[in-house]
């Protein structure tokens, strides 16, 4: 059971670390795209709306892989 849960453990780590990774990589082509395609006064007000969103998904991702 122990050997169980520290080969389960490592992977879900390696899990996290790849989507970590990708995320970091896709994520300034990502702002990119959505600043080009967005009209100007939106995209004012929805910066720190996707940053507060981005937070709170990070945070229940977080919440889940603890418990």
């Amino acid at each position: 059971m122990i050997k169980w849960y520290q080969e389960n453990s490592t992977f879900i780590y390696k899990n996290i670390a790849v989507v970590l990774s990708v995320f970091v990589l896709l994520y300034p082509s990502i702002a990119i795209a959505t600043r080009l395609l967005m009209p100007v006064p939106f995209r004012l007000g929805s910066s720190s709306l996707s940053n507060h969103d981005m937070q709170s998904i990070l945070e229940i991702h977080v919440v889940r892989c603890n418990q």
